[in-house]
């Protein structure tokens, strides 16, 4: 049995989603307080364009969490033998032919799987809308290739990213 037969899921851990989503509400409630003048404020003043400002800003992030939460029961990334596959990356899987190179890139403690992919792979995969808004942004981080967020998994990232390159190796020669 080859190491591209097994399957792995890497799944959501509830209670770190839910803290970020409870911290994603207290954020909204934080501007709100400040766009609607609750510090004593008026109209023109920083502060209440500040508050407007998170206001948006959180009203989205707790919309995209929410919608992570709803997704609990189901897996995040899975890895088979069609490749890697992201419910929040792509539409299908990334086929494992088709990843060049991976590494774990860190920004304030949050750790980020940049995986260096095949241009041409790119429209058969089936970006997601966040995905393909994203890659230009991302690329002027530094980190040119499709960013897979490794927060809010039960699976550890290391992990995550030995099983990956593991597979591509794999692939590559032929097993």
């Amino acid at each position: 049995m080859s190491i591209l037969d097994e399957q792995i899921e890497a799944h959501y851990a509830p209670m770190k989603l839910i803290l970020i989503l409870c911290g994603c509400v207290l954020m909204l409630a934080g501007s709100g307080m400040l766009a609607f003048g609750y510090d004593g404020s008026g109209p023109g003043d920083l502060s209440m364009f500040i508050g407007w400002v998170g206001l948006i800003f959180f009203a989205v992030c707790s919309l995209l969490w929410v919608r992570q939460v709803s997704r609990l029961g189901q897996p995040a990334i899975t890895l088979s033998r069609a490749g890697l596959h992201d419910v929040r990356l792509s539409q299908r899987p990334v086929p494992w032919r088709a990843i060049k190179g991976t590494h774990i890139w860190q920004q304030h403690r949050q750790k980020i799987l940049v995986l260096q992919v095949a241009p041409a792979v790119e429209p058969e995969i089936g970006l997601t809308r966040v995905a393909r808004l994203s890659r230009g942004l991302n690329a002027k981080y530094g980190n040119d290739g499709l960013y897979v967020p490794l927060t809010g998994l039960k699976m550890d990232a290391d992990r995550l990213a030995s099983e990956i390159d593991a597979r591509v190796r794999a692939t590559r020669s032929g097993a």
